[in-house]
This record gives structure tokens, C-alpha cells and sequence, in this order.
């Protein structure tokens, strides 16, 4: 409503930092993107992107600031175009969510099964990242809220469950009642997340983990440790779902975490972003 297509357009090329990808995203064409992006730096008498042929678009001082406005701008513009829609018993608009992978995957994926059900006109962009990242996401209001493990940071929390750090066992191997990560000397595999939260428990895991490959997302390491490649050390919630079979046991000392949602205010979520939020805590209880 109040967003106009010029704003819209910058929003993507400043997030994707590629006037292509955006053109893609859009369904239109490279020199739509470009001229629309050229409207918007005259109307302003501003340079929104520095142009490099090596490093392509970054986005100048003042980019910077006008991007955060109008991402505030379009999350306004969606919450105003979703309380109409609440008014006449309908829940439609756009929701952009935050996840870390291993959470879309299980908790994250049985929500959205139910709410497509519940209410097929709202749009979902899904926006993965590792647990800083998606701090910095809701703190600029790229996303609605987000779903990830603790810490959260300065913002509003919705916990949903605890979960633990486990050791994954390669077919073939028994899987004692724990696995010490202090004197631990076989090869491990790690995914970005678990790694993080052990970092973060340092003191109390004592954790021996020199000896290691990390990955991005918890199912290649899976695929790892079921190919013989070294133990597995994981969260236990995405080895029960994608598991394989692979059997476990917690690691010692034990590393648990909250994971939740996170929010600048819940209370001031659009309609359709508060009820994804209580279905996952309904699919998570």
C-alpha cells in the first residue's frame, strides 16, 4: 500500500547484492531491475550501491540506512494489508521467516504442513541461517521472527522445547552410555550449529574436538558418519528425525539449549505470522 515497485525492487537487489538474482526472484527482466534502481537514485539524488566489476553491488553509507527504512516500510505495508484482511475473517498477506536448516527440517517443516492447511493464501519466504545471522536478520527486520536456538539475544522469546547435544555412531559401532568430549581422540564430524554451541558451553564441555570436519547443515554430516567417516556430534532433535538409524548417546559433560522463537514483539506480529507461531509451539508440545 504504501511501498512503491522502485523500493520493492531495491529491497531484493540490496539483500541478494545481484541485480540478476533479483530479475530471476521478480520474474522480470535485468534492465527493469537496473532502470528501476536508477528511478529510485534520481528521485533521492542519491547512490544507493557502490558498482565494482570484481566485487559487484555493495550498498554505500546511505543505502545502508534506506534499506533498513524501507524493509520497515514494506513490513508495515504487509502487517496494514494483513489487519484488513483479519477485519473480514481472512488470513492472507506475506510472512518471512527465520530458521537454522536442522530446524526447517523437522520442527519447522510440521508447521508449515499444518498451517498450508489452515490458511492457503499467505505467502512464506523462508530465510535459513546460523543462529547470529538470524539475530541480525529480526534485529533489522528482515524477517517476522525467527526460529532458532538459545542464546536470543535482546528480543522477545517464545521457548518450545530443550534439546542436547549427542554423539552419532558410523553402522557397526555400539554406542556407549556416553561419549567424552574431553578426552575424545577419534575423528569428529560437526555441523555449523552444533559446533557453535559447543564453543558457546567451552567451560563447562571442556570439549577436545582439534581432530574434526565441520559442514554446514546437520544432513551431510549425517550422510558422513553413516558412510564410516567419524563420529557425529549433533543435535539429538534432527538425528531422531533423519537419523537413519545411526545409533547415539548424550555427550559428557551435557550440553543442552533451548530452542525458540524470536521476535522484536510478538505482540505486534501480523495476524498471519502469530498464528505460525502458535503452531509450531502447537506441533512442538
Amino acid at each position: 500500500m504504501m511501498m512503491n515497485r522502485n523500493l520493492e525492487i531495491f529491497i531484493k537487489v540490496a539483500e541478494l547484492e545481484s541485480i540478476t538474482k533479483a530479475a530471476k526472484l521478480m520474474y522480470i527482466t535485468q534492465p527493469a531491475v537496473s532502470n528501476a534502481i536508477k528511478k529510485l537514485e534520481e528521485e533521492l539524488n542519491v547512490s544507493l550501491f557502490f558498482r565494482d566489476k570484481r566485487s559487484g553491488l555493495t550498498l554505500t553509507p546511505v543505502g545502508k540506512e534506506i534499506l533498513a527504512l524501507a524493509q520497515e516500510m514494506a513490513n508495515v505495508d504487509n502487517r496494514i494489508s494483513q489487519a484488513a484482511l483479519a477485519a473480514n475473517q481472512i488470513v492472507g498477506g506475506r510472512i518471512t521467516v527465520g530458521s537454522m536448516p536442522f530446524l526447517t527440517s523437522t520442527l519447522l517443516t510440521k508447521a508449515l504442513g499444518v498451517f498450508r492447511l489452515r490458511y492457503p493464501s499467505v505467502e512464506i519466504d523462508l530465510r535459513e541461517a546460523n543462529p547470529n545471522e538470524l539475530l541480525e536478520l529480526v534485529g533489522h527486520h528482515q524477517v517476522d521472527f525467527a526460529l532458532t536456538a538459545a542464546p536470543f539475544g535482546p528480543f522477545e522469546a517464545r521457548q518450545v522445547m530443550t534439546d542436547y547435544i549427542v554423539a552419532a555412531f558410523p553402522p557397526g559401532e555400539k554406542a556407549p552410555k556416553h561419549f567424552d568430549l574431553a578426552t575424545n581422540e577419534a575423528p569428529l564430524l560437526l555441523n555449523q550449529a552444533a559446533l557453535e554451541t559447543i564453543l558457546d558451553n567451552a567451560d563447562r564441555s571442556r570439549a577436545a574436538i582439534s581432530n574434526r570436519i565441520v559442514v554446514q547443515n546437520v544432513e551431510s554430516e549425517i550422510e558422513m558418519v553413516a558412510a564410516g567417516l567419524g563420529i557425529g556430534i549433533m543435535s539429538a532433535l534432527p538425528l531422531a528425525s533423519l537419523g537413519q538409524g545411526l545409533k547415539s548417546c548424550p555427550v559428557k559433560p551435557e550440553i543442552s539449549f533451548d530452542v525458540g522463537m524470536i521476535a522484536t514483539d510478538f505482540e505486534q506480529l501480523s495476524p498471519a505470522a502469530k498464528a505460525l507461531c502458535d503452531i509450531v509451539e502447537e506441533v512442538s508440545a
